[in-house]
């Protein structure tokens, strides 16, 4: 099953089943991918569910990929411990390498952290073997970094096979995937990122946002313009307007059942 995030087009060999696959994801719109989820789900997500939700009901989880970066983190923290919120930080583990003393304050502070990948590529296109070692060295790198277990994986661009599911799961990682895109890789105000984030997302619902963006290969680098610090200040503003507050993956699970979906996309 294709899930719901777009990307731009490539004209490489690899990029061909990649093509096809949104373009079938393009044409069944998000009427026809929610059908389609729901049925597949059923028989697989048990054997084969990625975490993309909870059944709480006055909570979400705030969820930020490619970190940690050296400017915004520490002013995302900051603000983070003033609103006393938890978040769950999906973090690259040679940028952590490169600023343990960041990674360290996000599990002084409380919060989750997770692991992104070594770098950002897709695991997707990986063979069991390949995709098992990668797995494998990053969850260690990361470990060394955070001195504790590293519990979840959130596959670069969502991006996963069966293959990648399972090597994940062998490396001993759940899969965390998202409900809530606020597509913050797409420039324009940050009043509109967080408007956009807020609706989006629903209670018990796993919000993603960047703390920084990746180069992509087939999107290029994709630049931004707006304050991510400030985005994430409207983001938690307008959680409280719906009556909701913001946590990380973990806090929903203390206080809910996660909900699994059979999660592969090219």
């Amino acid at each position: 099953m294709v899930a719901a995030r777009r990307a731009s087009g490539s004209g490489t060999a690899t990029g061909a089943p990649r093509t096809l696959a949104w373009s079938v994801h393009a044409r069944l719109g998000p009427t026809g991918r929610r059908t389609v989820r729901a049925v597949v789900d059923a028989p697989l997500a048990p054997v084969v569910g990625s975490v993309r939700s909870s059944r709480c009901e006055d909570r979400v989880a705030l969820t930020l990929d490619d970190g940690p970066d050296d400017a915004v983190t520490p002013a995302l923290l900051e603000l983070l411990a003033a609103r006393g919120v938890r978040a769950s930080f999906f973090v690259l583990a040679l940028r952590a390498q490169r600023r343990p003393d960041l990674v360290r304050r996000m599990l002084d502070d409380g919060h989750e952290v997770a692991l992104h990948g070594d770098d950002h590529r897709r695991v997707s296109t990986m063979s069991y073997p390949e995709a098992r070692s990668y797995l494998d060295t990053a969850r260690d790198r990361l470990e060394q970094v955070t001195g504790s277990p590293v519990r979840r994986f959130r596959p670069p661009y969502g991006s996963q096979s069966v293959r990648s599911y399972v090597a994940a799961r062998v490396a001993g990682l759940q899969v965390c995937v998202w409900s809530a895109d606020a597509q913050d890789w797409v420039d324009r105000s940050g009043e509109e990122v967080s408007r956009d984030a807020v609706s989006a997302v629903s209670p018990g619902g796993i919000l993603l946002l960047h703390e920084r963006l990746e180069p992509d290969p087939l999107r290029g680098s994709p630049t931004t313009s707006f304050d991510r610090v400030r985005m994430v200040e409207g983001v938690l503003d307008g959680l409280v307007g719906r009556g909701l507050s913001a946590t990380s993956v973990s806090g929903l699970e203390e206080e809910a059942r996660l909900v699994r979906s059979a999660w592969f996309r090219p």
